[in-house]
C-alpha cells in the first residue's frame, strides 16, 4: 500500500496512514519493506519508489516518518 501512495505521490494518504498506525517496530518494519517485483532483482522500499518516480514530497513524508520514529526500532 504504501509503496503505491509514494508511486503516485499520494501524499495526504501518506500522511495520514503514517498518522494512525501504531507505532510498533513491527509496524515500522513492515511500512519499510522492499517489495521484490518477479522481474527486478533489487527490492524497493516506498521511499526507493518515491524518489525512482519524483515524488519529492512522498519522499520527504516518509523519510521523516522514519527519523522521527527510530526509537522505535532501536
Amino acid at each position: 500500500m504504501f509503496h503505491w501512495l509514494a508511486f503516485w505521490n499520494d501524499t495526504e494518504s501518506l500522511y495520514y496512514l503514517l498518522n494512525i498506525i501504531e507505532k510498533t517496530a513491527k509496524n515500522f518494519l513492515l511500512i519499510q519493506a522492499a517489495h521484490y517485483h518477479e522481474f527486478d532483482q533489487i527490492g524497493n522500499t516506498p521511499v526507493d519508489i518515491a524518489g525512482e518516480s519524483n515524488n519529492h514530497e512522498s519522499a520527504i513524508i516518509l523519510t521523516q516518518h522514519m527519523s522521527s520514529d527510530f526509537d522505535v526500532v532501536a
